[in-house]
């Protein structure tokens, strides 16, 4: 059964509800959540648009002789993947480093949601599909 929300959430609410089905779903090891990018975005992380927009603005602020202001603009213009695909060729050919600590860092201010989230998750299954690029719920998961 796959569960879908029309409206997705901005805010985790103080006090999580899991429905009894999927406890009962859950205890009997018939579920696995599969998270995606708005569990990282709740917690404080960027999208994956936000997360190639954060790399290549590291690359103009390296060297904007390798893509300038302008070109920015129109690159913006392509899907997050390719922003991406064109960012690590050029970080490849001109060893630029890239400090994605700085992109993926948790800020302290999302501490207490990451910590709320992942609760959550482990209430619900001890194992998860994920298409996040961030390694939040592993570390968490790591620590239990």
């Amino acid at each position: 059964m796959v569960v879908r929300h029309r409206n997705p959430i901005t805010e985790i609410p103080e006090r999580l509800v899991v429905p009894d089905s999927l406890k009962a779903s859950s205890a009997s090891r018939r579920v696995i959540p599969f998270i995606g990018a708005g569990v990282s975005m709740v917690q404080g992380l960027p999208n994956w648009d936000g997360f190639a927009n954060a790399v290549i603005e590291q690359i103009i602020a390296h060297d904007t002789a390798l893509i300038n202001h302008a070109q920015f603009g129109l690159i913006k213009t392509l899907s997050p993947r390719t922003r991406l695909s064109i960012a690590q060729r050029i970080i490849k050919q001109h060893d630029i480093p890239i400090d994605y600590q700085r992109i993926f860092g948790l800020q302290d201010k999302h501490r207490a949601k990451n910590e709320t989230v992942n609760n959550a998750l482990g209430k619900i299954s001890s194992q998860i599909i994920t298409t996040n690029y961030d390694d939040l719920l592993a570390q968490s998961w790591e620590a239990v």
